[in-house]
């Protein structure tokens, strides 16, 4: 593996689980790529995580519509270049 920072994509990281993987992934030093339905909840993990806006990009995204996925995918590989885990 490369030794740049690792980058995971977490759907689901407003609340819940989502939301504690999230804040682990960031506490292990990675870059996080945060989605679900609403942005609100996504800045809320962010803010309680103490996390930069260099190491997240948040994106509002409903995971039923084929193509908000592929808008996040593009988002995710545009601001990081590269993804190592998908949650």
């Amino acid at each position: 593996m490369s030794s740049q920072t690792r980058v995971a994509l977490v759907t689901g990281a407003g609340s819940g689980i989502g939301r504690v993987v999230t804040r682990a992934f960031l506490g292990d030093g990675y870059n996080v790529v945060l989605a679900g339905r609403r942005q609100e909840p996504l800045e809320q993990t962010v803010a309680e995580a103490g996390a930069g806006p260099e190491q997240v990009l948040v994106v509002p995204t409903d995971v039923a519509d084929p193509e908000a996925v592929a808008a996040l995918f593009d988002a995710a590989k545009e601001r990081f270049g590269r993804l190592d885990v998908l949650f």
